[in-house]
């Protein structure tokens, strides 16, 4: 319910938004739509793809076979109308139409679509999307709405893609105090005392804020209150507030294409935990620099939020594209819904909770472009697994402690997050933590990913 009270400080209220006591406070305050009844919440498609009534499933991907399964109580699969759309890397490459067989209610039938991939591309996925639309309107929706959809990814072998031979060269220089490798129209520069990267360079411009170069990361502004199981344990041990400390940084000249830099720090929270972070930079003359990374835990195993590294961003480049789940934020128990595409998201104007808490990831993430008006662009790629992202105008630090978004201040970067693994919603508030296979644990780790400036 809006609290317009004040008329400078309008907040959506929640329990306690208008000094009554007691209250429920956070509890169940999300819900799945909006207050105007028209907005739906990142977590409406799931529970839609969750109670949909017409499943699929692919049989044969050489004959374009599928089973479809009616599971309506008390209808047959008449009254709607099939389609399907194929994708090469994300692109649409073709579609069409097929008639739903008439299956009866509780019923199993087969389904033939004709979608054929002539000349596939080397390193290129193929996904296919099968929905069902209603033939004509009725009380609760309208002819055209979708009632179900499943997305496959097609079994094609596809020879790898070749990365073309890097023959710029790079110069490596040193100082007491900074380690500067320099190619054409780019720079990487590091810090000997932190150990961290302190600059992306295109030209003149750094693409990193002050201090802004990749840390391990390890936890998220709590989602109220599903994850208070978990975030008391992270203020607990210091997670929260990780101090580091350099215990290494090198560097060397592999060839005159290729310098080696391997900076392994300390980051040290309470109660005995810490975790060494080892990351190997190879940068390259072409202007990419493959982060290798290795995590090593110390102390009891903990509960975390995520498995992965955070940077700080020019606060201009707050434009994403991006090749992976999407377009509505989705976490590792809550990505059906998701498809597998190409998708862009303005930063400032992503789904936000009234209380502010971490929002925005992407499950499956094979690469992410970051980008502005009149800005360089950061690409970045997963190496070997998928990975998980999220930039957004506030940090974790920022957004935790603020009773309501109105509250937040001015944006100063855009910050991204990069992940191997993420800790999965779950129901703990009002039902269970998330499953064991989405709980993310204090585990010694390695994944990979690659930056590029253009």
């Amino acid at each position: 319910m809006w609290n317009r009270r004040d008329p400078k400080h309008p907040i959506l209220a929640y329990g306690g938004g208008f000094g009554e006591f007691p209250n429920d406070h956070y509890f169940i305050h999300k819900g799945v739509v909006a207050w105007d009844r028209k907005t739906i919440k990142p977590h409406y498609p799931e529970m839609k793809k969750a109670f949909q009534w017409i499943s699929t499933e692919l049989t044969d991907a050489l004959t374009g076979a599928f089973r479809i399964r009616n599971k309506f109580q008390y209808i047959t699969l008449e009254g709607f109308n099939g389609e399907w759309v194929l994708t090469e890397n994300g692109v649409e490459i073709s579609r069409g139409t097929f008639n739903v067989p008439r299956v009866a209610a509780r019923g199993v039938g087969r389904l033939m679509i004709p979608f054929k991939v002539d000349n596939p591309k080397p390193g290129a996925e193929y996904y296919l999307r099968v929905s069902y639309k209603q033939k004509d309107k009725t009380l609760w929706a309208d002819a055209g709405y979708e009632v179900a959809w499943d997305q496959f990814r097609i079994p094609i072998n596809v020879i790898p893609a070749t990365e073309p031979k890097v023959t710029q060269p790079v110069a490596l220089t040193q100082t007491p105090q900074t380690i500067k490798v320099t190619g054409n129209g780019f720079s990487v520069s590091f810090d000997k005392k932190t150990g961290f990267m302190t600059q992306l360079m295109k030209g003149n411009v750094n693409t990193l804020t002050a201090d802004g170069g990749p840390k391990v990361h390890l936890w998220r502004a709590a989602h109220r209150n599903d994850d208070m199981w978990a975030y008391n344990n992270w203020e607990k041990y210091g997670i929260t507030d990780l101090k580091y400390s350099l215990v290494d940084i090198k560097a060397q000249s592999v060839d005159m294409f290729t310098v080696k830099v391997t900076s392994t720090v300390k980051a040290e929270g309470k109660l005995g935990f810490s975790v060494y972070h080892t990351s190997t930079y190879l940068i390259k003359g072409n202007g990419s620099v493959k982060v290798d990374n290795e995590l090593q835990f110390v102390g009891l195993q903990v509960g975390l939020a995520r498995m992965g590294v955070r940077m700080m961003i020019n606060k201009n480049m707050d434009h994403v594209n991006y090749f992976g789940r999407g377009p509505f934020e989705n976490y590792s128990d809550r990505k059906s819904s998701a498809d597998v595409g190409l998708y862009e998201l303005d930063v400032n104007n992503q789904y936000e909770y009234e209380k502010p808490m971490e929002r925005g990831n992407h499950e499956d993430v094979r690469w992410a472009q970051l980008s502005g008006k009149n800005t360089p662009q950061i690409m970045v790629k997963a190496n070997k697994e998928l990975m998980q992202f999220s930039a957004l105008p506030h940090t974790d630090e920022q957004m935790h402690p603020v009773e309501y978004k109105i509250d937040l201040p001015p944006s100063t970067a855009t910050v991204l997050t990069l992940a191997a693994k993420t800790l999965g919603v779950g129901s703990a508030s009002c039902g269970p933590r998330p499953l064991e296979q989405y709980q993310v644990w204090s585990n010694n780790t390695n994944f990979s990913y690659t930056l590029q400036v253009k």
